[in-house]
């Protein structure tokens, strides 16, 4: 099955009552309705109207309490400003704003989330604390690990707020495994079978080709575009390019979690289309913490699931993580069923903490299924699963995810909350724009 995939940037509804000629100062007054979800740490975007869109400095208020708010301009044919609804907006409330366009210095609203690159990685920080890294070399494996591993193209570490990495890389049990990585396993690229997965099997290779434009830190978000390249190695005398792939990155500004945006997007390198075959694993995926694996474990758990176990011994397992999905799966009943979104937890040094992987519902076969390791703390979307799809020339396959990552046990109602923020954005108004 062919399939396009063209998402547009989640962009708010926007109403025009008025239209005047820029002047020296002009206000725009705009309404943030909340809809049907409680709104907190969201992410709002505006699309700015022609006559607020010149080179003039932008500052907005809050009208209830004439508090600024921290803006982010994102350039382009159609400029957009960024915010964060930080305090709470209520189910069925609204909230009004003031956008001035003024043709004066005023004070910047200092940066709050940082990206540094050096020769290894891009680096992204919030209020001075490490979210994650994105890894533009080539990482090396591990002594005792074998070379063919070595990759590149993957975000090692991400840190939960305490400063602690929630994922694992080269894991000695599955070493190709990196981290948050994007894969397919059984595809058909003409006559061949590459398998970007599984590396040891040495068909294909995924690599960081470049760095697109320049990292972007500001007062709301900070993030990075990349492209990938995905090579079908079946002749590593004559590697033949398949799909190029461009990440686009985006850290918020909020304290008390962390949270990311990540969209792909593919397209074939060349002529020749790539089907990507069912399978029940492969797509997005997520290697949890290393503390949350030990063989031991497995083996009691592979012993376990073999015996038939009745409900209370499943609820006794001796779990070092466990996942929570969005239809309430968890470990031993969640592996091949779709979800929204899934979050993956455990204990790091003594302490709960873990992260949500929310998958868009405009992806391809969302909800998508998720394969849910049952002895092992990885997990994958996999759009796959039910049937094969095909990336064909001229087309974009288009696949966005969103992540929270927290202290803590895991919360059914905190991952709705920021799902519905990312699936249902709350509506933008523009209700009357003038000159003074």
């Amino acid at each position: 099955m062919a399939i396009q995939k063209i998402l547009s940037a989640t962009l708010p509804v926007i109403l025009l009552l008025t239209s005047v000629t820029a002047a020296e100062e002009t206000v725009v007054m705009i309404e943030v309705q909340a809809g049907d979800h409680l709104r907190e740490h969201t992410p709002v975007f505006l699309q700015l109207p022609a006559e607020v869109a010149d080179d003039r400095q932008l500052v907005m208020q809050r009208v209830e309490d004439r508090l600024r708010i921290g803006i982010q301009r994102i350039e382009g044919d159609t400029p957009i400003i960024a915010w964060m609804i930080e305090k709470p907006l209520g189910v069925g409330l609204s909230r009004k704003y003031k956008l001035l366009a003024v043709d004066r210095v005023v004070d910047r609203v200092p940066t709050m989330v940082t990206v540094k690159q050096d020769d290894r990685r891009l680096v992204v920080n919030v209020l001075g604390e490490p979210v994650l890294a994105y890894n533009h070399a080539v990482i090396e494996s591990p002594q005792g690990i074998d070379p063919v591993y070595r990759r590149s193209g993957y975000i090692h570490p991400i840190y939960n707020p305490r400063g602690q990495s929630v994922t694992g890389d080269f894991p000695p049990d599955h070493a190709h495994q990196h981290a948050l990585f994007l894969a397919w396993v059984n595809t058909t690229f003409g006559d061949h079978a590459p398998d970007f997965w599984n590396q040891a099997g040495k068909t294909a290779i995924i690599r960081h080709s470049t760095i697109i434009g320049t990292p972007v830190s500001g007062s709301v978000f900070g993030g990075f575009q990349v492209q990938l390249k995905h090579t079908d190695m079946t002749d590593p005398k004559f590697p033949l390019p398949v799909l190029l792939e461009d990440w686009a990155v985006r850290v918020y500004r909020v304290k008390d979690f962390f949270l990311f945006d990540l969209e792909s997007r593919q397209r074939c390198a060349g002529k020749v289309p790539l089907t990507i075959n069912q399978h029940y694993y492969g797509g997005l995926a997520l290697r949890g913490s290393h503390q949350w694996f030990s063989e031991k474990n497995a083996t009691a758990l592979k012993q376990l699931t073999a015996a038939n176990p009745s409900a209370e011994q499943l609820a006794e397992a001796p779990l070092l993580r466990d996942y929570l999905t969005s239809e309430g799966k968890t470990w031993h009943d969640g592996n091949q069923t779709r979800a929204r979104w899934v979050d993956m937890h455990g204990s790091i040094d003594g302490m709960p903490s873990g992260i949500t992987v929310m998958s868009h519902p405009g992806n391809h076969q969302a909800p998508q299924k998720v394969r849910l390791h049952p002895t092992k703390p990885y997990f994958c979307f996999s759009p796959m699963a039910d049937e094969d799809f095909q990336i064909t020339p001229g087309e974009i396959y288009i696949s966005r995810y969103r992540f929270f990552v927290h202290n803590g046990t895991a919360s059914a109602a905190a991952s709705e909350r920021l799902w519905n923020d990312y699936a249902h954005p709350p509506t933008v108004l523009i209700s009357k724009i003038e000159n003074k």
